[in-house]
């Protein structure tokens, strides 16, 4: 898997900023999707620079913006993996349990379409790699932790956390 360092290169909250974390902090690694309607058409036409500038502009997550994208990590349609922060950043991904949850965006609305089989193994490996860095944490959704559609309908989360082996 190749995984695309965009740390420092993604658009940011001139005056936000994330806190930071000792890494033994995460406990859970978190499934997104984007629900991109709010920021392309298609899903193959987002970029990880429209979601962090949504985040970042926008009242989505907090009135006058985010310090940033509110993802460790995004998996495009065709399988690429961006890394957005390193896992020390408590990005806002998961309101009340952002500091013990490292997360993962698949760009789209899983609500209306499916992944690509590019990046739904992509992410699969993704986590893989995750739970072998960070040790055999829990795997879970946005949606089984707060009261949220995200990833979206079109995500099997018992066949994910099946091949990702947690």
């Amino acid at each position: 898997m190749i995984v695309t360092d965009l740390i420092g290169q993604l658009p940011v909250h001139p005056t936000k900023r994330y806190p930071e974390r000792d890494i033994a902090r995460i406990r859970r690694l978190v499934l997104h999707h984007t629900a991109g309607r709010r920021l392309a058409r298609s899903v193959a036409s987002q970029t990880v620079a429209q979601i962090a500038r949504f985040h970042v502009t926008s009242d989505y997550l907090q009135e006058g913006g985010a310090p940033g994208i509110a993802y460790t990590y995004c998996v495009g349609p065709g399988g690429e993996v961006f890394k957005c922060w390193p896992a020390k950043t408590i990005c806002w991904c998961v309101k009340g349990m952002n500091t013990s949850a490292l997360c993962v965006a698949m760009i789209g609305n899983f609500e209306v379409e499916d992944p690509t089989p590019e990046q739904w193994d992509a992410t699969v490996e993704l986590f893989r790699d995750l739970r072998v860095g960070y040790g055999p944490l829990p795997v879970e959704s946005h949606g089984e932790i707060l009261s949220t559609a995200c990833p979206g309908k079109n995500i099997n989360m018992n066949r994910f956390r099946l091949e990702v082996g947690a």
